[in-house]
C-alpha cells in the first residue's frame, strides 16, 4: 500500500514536469520519449560512463539520475582502480562477484507507510555499501577493484581473480548478517511482517572468473545469467519450505564460446543425456540396490546453497592440505568422459584405491573406502535417474584457492 502511494506520488511528479521544459532542436517538431522510462517527454541530454551513449531524459528521471549519483558521491569509498588492468595486475584473470537480495520487491510492498519504504531503503542501501567496504578492506583490494553497481538491493564487484574466493565468503557472510539486522531498526517497530521477512532475508550470488580482456557488458551478461540460475535454486528450494542463500559460478576459458547463456553452455558440455537408439541400450547401473537404467550424467552440482558451497570450499581446501595436486584432480575429471557412467566409477574407485594421498584424503573427510563413490557421485532417481558429480566443482575451486597462493 505505502509502495503504490509512491509510485502515485512519483507519477503525479512526472506530470507536473511534462511539458514545462522548453522544446530543443534535437526533437526535430516533435517530443522524444525518455529513454530511461519510456514515458515522458525528454528534457534533457544525460550520459552514464565514456563508453555509453548519450541518454534523453525526462525532467523526472534526470533528477532521480542526479540524486543517485550525488548519494552515491557522498558515501565514502575505499579508493577503486581506473581500469581492468590495473585490477588484475600481472595476473589475466579477472572474478566478477554480482549479489543481489532475494525477494527485495515483497519487503517493499509490506511496509505500511512510505516513511517505513525510505527507512528501509536507506538502511538496506547503507548496509550493502558498508558491507562491501569493509570485505574490501579486509582483503586489501584498495585500488584493487571496481563496484560499478553497490547499494539498492544488488552489489557488483571486479576485482583479481586470486581473491575471489575471499571476497565472495566475506561479502556473503556480511550481507546475510547485516541485512537480518536490519529487521532491529525503530524504524520499522509495529510491522512485524517485515520484520519477520527481514530475518530470514537471503541472497543470491554469481562469481565469474575470465579473461580480463573480455568486454565489461559481457562479463555482466553472464554474471546476470549465474544470478538467474541461483535464484532459480532459491525458489525451488523455498517452494519445499527452506529459505536458503545460493550461488552459481563459471570459469570461462579462452575456448569457450562467447556467443550462448552460461546455462546453456552448462547443458552442452556438463550434462550428457543418454538416448535408446538400438542396438545401443541405456546403461544401468545399481540404485539402492537394483539396476536402474542411466538418463544422464550432470558433470556439475552448480547452484550451490550456501551450507552446500561452504562444503565443498572446505573440502578443496582439504585437498590441497593433503597434497591432492591439480594434475590428480584433472587425471580423476578426465575419467568421467566415458559412454557409460558404470565405467567412469569403476575407473575412478580403482584410481582412488591406488593413491596413497587419495585414500588418506578421503579418510580425513570421515568417507570409508565402501562409500568413496558416494562421496563423488550422487542420484537423482525420480522421475528419472540421473548421476551427479562434484568433481570439476571441486577442480575449480582447487585451481582459484592455489591462484591465492
Amino acid at each position: 500500500e505505502a509502495l503504490e502511494r509512491l509510485g502515485m506520488m512519483l507519477q503525479q511528479r512526472k506530470g507536473e514536469k511534462a511539458g514545462q521544459a522548453p522544446l530543443e532542436y534535437w526533437t526535430m517538431g516533435y517530443w522524444h520519449r525518455c529513454d530511461a522510462c519510456g514515458v515522458y517527454p525528454a528534457s534533457e541530454r544525460a550520459r552514464v560512463g565514456e563508453e555509453r551513449d548519450e541518454e534523453l531524459l525526462c525532467d523526472a528521471c534526470g533528477e532521480k539520475r542526479r540524486r543517485g549519483r550525488q548519494a552515491r558521491e557522498s558515501r565514502e569509498l575505499l579508493p577503486m582502480a581506473e581500469s581492468l588492468e590495473e585490477v588484475v595486475g600481472e595476473s589475466d584473470r579477472l572474478a566478477v562477484v554480482y549479489g543481489d537480495l532475494n525477494a527485495g520487491g515483497e519487503l517493499l510492498q509490506v511496509a505500511r507507510q512510505p516513511r517505513e519504504v525510505r527507512a528501509f531503503s536507506e538502511r538496506l542501501w547503507q548496509t550493502i555499501v558498508e558491507s562491501v567496504q569493509q570485505v574490501v578492506k579486509e582483503q586489501r583490494l584498495e585500488w584493487r577493484y571496481q563496484s560499478p553497481i553497490v547499494g539498492g538491493d544488488d552489489a557488483v564487484l571486479f576485482l583479481p581473480a586470486s581473491r575471489a574466493l575471499g571476497t565472495l565468503a566475506g561479502l556473503w557472510e556480511l550481507l546475510e548478517q547485516r541485512v537480518r539486522a536490519i529487521a532491529a531498526d525503530p524504524a520499522l517497530e509495529g510491522n512485524e511482517e517485515l520484520k519477520t521477512r527481514l530475518a530470514g532475508a537471503t541472497w543470491s550470488l554469481a562469481l565469474v572468473i575470465a579473461p580480463h580482456h573480455l568486454p565489461i557488458p559481457f562479463l555482466f551478461e553472464y554474471a546476470q545469467g549465474l544470478l538467474k540460475s541461483a535464484k532459480r535454486r532459491v525458489y525451488e528450494e523455498r517452494s519445499r519450505g527452506r529459505a536458503v542463500s545460493a550461488l552459481d559460478f563459471f570459469w570461462i576459458t579462452d575456448g569457450t564460446p562467447l556467443s550462448e547463456e552460461p546455462t546453456k553452455l552448462r547443458e552442452e558440455f556438463f550434462e550428457r543425456r543418454y538416448c535408446e537408439q538400438p542396438p545401443i541400450q541405456k546403461p544401468r547401473v545399481p540404485v539402492a540396490g537394483e539396476f536402474r537404467t542411466v538418463d544422464g550424467l550432470r558433470l556439475t552440482a552448480k547452484p550451490y546453497t550456501k551450507e552446500e558451497f561452504d562444503e565443498l570450499r572446505g573440502q578443496a581446501a582439504a585437498l590441497r592440505a593433503a597434497g591432492v595436486s591439480r594434475g590428480q584432480l584433472r587425471q580423476l575429471a578426465g575419467l568421467l568422459d566415458q559412454p557409460h557412467p558404470w565405467d567412469a566409477q569403476l575407473d575412478l574407485q580403482y584410481q582412488i584405491a591406488r593413491s596413497r594421498i587419495w585414500r588418506d584424503y578421503l579418510a580425513t573427510q570421515g568417507v570409508t573406502p565402501d562409500a568413496w563413490l558416494d562421496f563423488f557421485f550422487t542420484w537423482d532417481t525420480q522421475p528419472r535417474v540421473v548421476a551427479t558429480t562434484r568433481l570439476l566443482d571441486l577442480l575449480e575451486l582447487h585451481e582459484l584457492q592455489s591462484l591465492a597462493g
